[in-house]
């Protein structure tokens, strides 16, 4: 299994990290304009590397390299400000994100996971720039607001089991509970707000936001790579709307495909708003 990471920030680096620790590739390409770095986190990584199985990890700025890759993780981008919503990320990394699509697709049709923030503007302008079958191009979407929720969620020894966000990863995310059986769904919501929070307080603490999710960027490769189809909040492709919104979908070694899984009337009408903010925004990229 060979996978690339375009972008050799904290994000990147710590995902590369746990995808060799949890022994989820033989060969890792680092792509970063900043050469030096991407070699740097290269050696680092392979030194490490040593203790368990060997892993080719190679660092580097010419995407040549990132040849047959089975699955490339695109991290890069300008990293959101503790006073700045995802969305004014948006016109900042739009020109970037294309342009690593575009180098990206040139050299490899292996599966894209687009992790760049605003995530849902950025997966669509990569779907778009691809040309790419949907089932092989989505992104990061709600997966990692779905593992902030499951967090405060165990901290107060509440069911976490089956619950999940859909919808923008952003503050129109939309929690979905109806899986939970016996639930004071008042308890759960008023929750919400606290996973819409809790980014820019890490943000604000500790300058950046990049655990948790490398998590989410490993957890959804290592679906890919075990072909677990398990039923993950990606951001993908509805043609119903042109916009790119995370959504239940199964994971497995073939990509992705819808999930079978019944939303209720109230989850469906906050999918719908969600859908239409995410909407409003791409046409603001396009004018």
């Amino acid at each position: 299994m060979k996978v690339s990471i375009i972008g050799a920030g904290r994000v990147g680096a710590t995902a590369a990290f746990l995808l060799i620790e949890r022994g989820l590739c033989e060969e890792l390409v680092i792509v970063d304009v900043n050469r030096d770095k991407a070699v740097g986190e290269a050696m680092d990584l392979k030194h490490g590397s040593a203790a368990q199985k060997r892993v080719r990890v190679i660092g580097t700025d010419n995407y040549a390299l990132v040849k047959n890759s089975n699955i490339t993780v695109i991290t890069a981008g300008i990293p959101r400000k503790s006073d700045e919503s995802r969305l004014d990320l948006a016109k900042k990394n739009a020109e970037l994100i294309k342009e690593i699509t575009r180098n990206v697709v040139a050299h490899t049709s292996g599966m894209i996971l687009v992790v760049s923030n605003p995530v849902d503007l950025m997966t669509y302008l990569a779907v778009k720039e691809s040309g790419l079958n949907e089932r092989k191009i989505f992104g990061l979407g709600t997966m990692l607001d779905t593992l902030r929720f499951k967090s405060i969620l165990t901290d107060l020894y509440l069911d976490s089991d089956d619950v999940y966000i859909i919808g923008e990863h952003g503050d129109s995310m939309v929690p979905v509970l109806s899986g939970v059986k016996d639930i004071d769904m008042d308890k759960y919501l008023n929750l919400i707000e606290g996973v819409r929070r809790v980014a820019a307080d890490v943000i604000r603490l500790k300058g950046a936001t990049f655990y948790a999710p490398a998590v989410a960027i490993v957890e959804v490769v290592e679906a890919i790579v075990k072909d677990k189809k398990q039923t993950m909040p990606i951001s993908v492709y509805h043609d119903e709307y042109d916009i790119c919104i995370s959504n239940l979908v199964s994971v497995g070694c073939d990509g992705i495909r819808r999930a079978d899984i019944r939303l209720s009337t109230d989850e469906k009408e906050r999918f719908l708003k969600s859908a239409r903010i995410i909407e409003k925004e791409i046409k603001k990229l396009k004018d």
